[in-house]
């Protein structure tokens, strides 16, 4: 919808805005198809300063919950259930990075709403985004089950210069904006 399309001025803004940590979101039912094991234990494996929001809820909820802390990462996830879709959108304002390694997965939507805000969004290779996103151009694709890699192209994004995650922001933006019901 292209109401969901979040204004220039937003984007502007947002990739402008430097900060000394990544805001990084998941959003989705939490079963085992959405890999969010694999965030987590990527994240772990990192060198930078982050924060992880897991919006959604499901079977997998309380396994994901006894991996943050048998992981002690009770300080840098949290978990915020299921919000409503206006909720969800605002995350996804507030977030830099937008991660979801599914497999299998036809086609998540979510995914260009997340590209629709501003964030940079890594999926799964050989899923139904990787036809949207092309990698390192107004996105990144990885192996849905893979951890080493995750944690490697989130190491990679965080260490990008400002210019450079601006071009992958605005290129994504102007992806979802191609997207539109209308269009």
């Amino acid at each position: 919808d292209s109401k969901l399309i979040a204004s220039e001025k937003l984007i502007n803004e947002k990739s402008a805005a430097k900060r000394d940590y990544l805001n990084i979101m998941f959003a989705g039912n939490l079963i085992p198809l959405k890999n969010v094991d694999v965030i987590i234990k990527a994240l772990k494996n990192v060198d930078f300063d982050y924060k992880l929001s897991i919006v959604g809820s499901g079977p997998e909820e309380k396994k994901l919950k006894t991996i943050v802390f048998e992981l002690e990462m009770t300080e840098k996830v949290e978990f915020l259930g299921r919000l409503s879709r206006e909720d969800t959108t605002a995350m996804m304002q507030k977030s830099d990075l937008f991660v979801m390694p599914s497999s299998p997965e036809t086609f998540g939507l979510v995914y260009l709403e997340a590209m629709a805000q501003g964030c940079i969004t890594v999926g799964s290779k050989n899923e139904g985004i990787d036809g949207v996103i092309v990698n390192n151009e107004n996105g990144f694709l990885v192996k849905p089950a893979n951890a080493q890699a995750l944690a490697e192209c989130l190491k990679k994004i965080s260490d990008m210069q400002l210019v450079q995650k601006q071009e992958i922001v605005f290129s994504a933006y102007n992806t979802a904006k191609e997207m539109t019901d209308s269009n």
